[in-house]
């Protein structure tokens, strides 16, 4: 019997007039994973000490294999048959999809979507089977966007839940992939460990046409190695590349293969533009160092584009990310 079910939490400030709610669209706030929510106004040193729990709210998940609940995804002003509401969303590993009230943690709307594949192999703490990666919304359209279990993407009304674009076959069914980004009508993910036979790497699909939607993808290995496992996924910085980190793997840039690596891919043609690996890579390869256990973050200081990424070695690595490792592809910040 199946009884086990995920916890959602909501913390918060109590003041005496109301919160101004703000969006959190995408895994890390933002396309870059920043984390840094610079619209914030309420939070201060003088009254963080004040945040407290607000509520808690348990939904019907089921794990899978060390997967439960991606994190969430904030929307501010959606209409819904009950008002105007902030709403607070999560997908869950046993193909579900959740959207809770954030005033109170009271459930608005849930889907169960229907898979006609079955996986070939039983869960997998490196393959949970279910749905992984942090969906994306856009704000533009009213519109979330997951991958369910079966590979295919799917973008879900915020209002209601009712199915808006799809589902569309995007990755491998039951494929390991990492949280969604969404830039100008096209939505990234990457895979990794091989899970379901999909090789890793970036992939993309144009969503502005959704009758006709384009797949596009990076392959960075030919086995299961080299895989972007980041839980931020694509890290798509303001000067249009896609970044992100890769684990154990075969490193010859040559052949195509960028195991433990920081790349840059180009936005529209997928193509590797830049790459940076440490000299002791072949060590990192040895014991186990991964560098992609971590998504990179990118950001501006003064007139420099920079990322900075950290891996299993205890190193943090600060980088030009518009011209990673320098001509050697090896020499970092």
């Amino acid at each position: 019997m199946k009884i086990a079910s995920s916890l959602l939490l909501g913390m918060g400030l109590c003041f005496s007039s109301p919160l101004i709610a703000g969006d959190w669209l995408t895994f890390a706030h933002d396309p870059q994973r920043s984390g840094w929510a610079f619209e914030e106004k309420t939070l201060s040193h003088e009254n963080v000490s004040g945040l407290e729990l607000k509520w808690k709210t348990q939904l019907k998940n089921d794990p899978r294999a060390l997967t439960a609940l991606t994190a969430p995804l904030v929307a501010s002003e959606v209409p819904t048959a009950q008002g105007i509401k902030t709403l607070v969303y999560v997908a869950g590993s046993a193909n579900n999809f959740f959207a809770v009230d954030a005033e109170n943690g009271s459930l608005v709307w849930s889907r169960n979507f229907e898979s006609y594949v079955l996986p070939k192999n039983e869960d997998h703490w490196l393959c949970p089977q279910g749905i992984n990666a942090t969906p994306t919304i856009d704000r533009s359209t009213g519109t979330v966007y997951t991958i369910a279990a079966d590979g295919k993407l799917i973008g879900l009304d915020l209002s209601t839940g009712k199915t808006k674009f799809g589902p569309i076959q995007f990755v491998p069914p039951y494929s390991k992939n990492w949280s969604l980004n969404l830039v100008d009508g096209v939505v990234y993910t990457a895979l990794s460990q091989g899970c379901g036979g999909g090789q890793s790497g970036f992939y993309a699909m144009e969503i502005r046409e959704p009758f006709r939607p384009v797949v596009h993808n990076l392959l960075i290995s030919d086995k299961g190695g080299a895989g972007i496992w980041g839980r931020g996924g694509p890290v798509i910085g303001e000067n249009g590349r896609i970044y992100s980190t890769t684990g154990d793997g075969e490193f010859e840039p040559l052949s195509g293969k960028y195991g433990s690596t920081v790349i840059a891919s180009s936005l529209r043609n997928m193509h590797v533009v830049d790459y940076y690996s440490p000299n002791n890579w072949r060590d990192v390869n040895r014991f186990d160092w991964d560098m992609s256990c971590t998504s990179p973050v990118w950001f501006a200081y003064k007139n420099y584009h920079l990322i900075a990424v950290g891996g299993k070695e205890g190193i943090v690595y600060l980088l030009d990310a518009d011209s990673l490792g320098d001509k050697d592809h090896h020499t970092a910040l």
